[in-house]
């Protein structure tokens, strides 16, 4: 089991479907919803979707928060997004978070 502190991934089932989706949380302060999910029309296997009720805010904010996405994910496998799975992120995603550390 992995363990972390803040993790910006959470799991999300589609109500219609068995398809997980891995919820990014992004530190910009504008409505876009980001997701990374399965996918086989690319050699990665996943690509990562993003959600906004306007499509200006979206082409505004849509290549910051993916550069910090992918970014992140590379941080926390510490490889290049290259070689991550989606089953990696799920993975990520299901890593138990740490509140607080206590030393004794």
């Amino acid at each position: 089991m992995l363990a972390t502190f803040a993790n910006k991934l959470q799991e999300k089932k589609v109500p219609t479907s068995n398809v997980p989706l891995v919820y990014y949380t992004h530190n910009f302060r504008c409505p876009v919803d980001v997701w990374f999910e399965r996918s086989y029309k690319n050699k990665f296997g996943w690509v990562v979707q993003f959600k906004a009720k306007s499509n200006r805010v979206l082409e505004e904010f849509r290549g910051d928060i993916f550069k910090q996405a992918i970014h992140y994910i590379e941080r926390r496998t510490k490889r290049p997004v290259t070689e991550v799975s989606f089953d990696e992120i799920l993975e990520l995603a299901e890593a138990l978070e740490i509140k607080k550390v206590t030393l004794h």
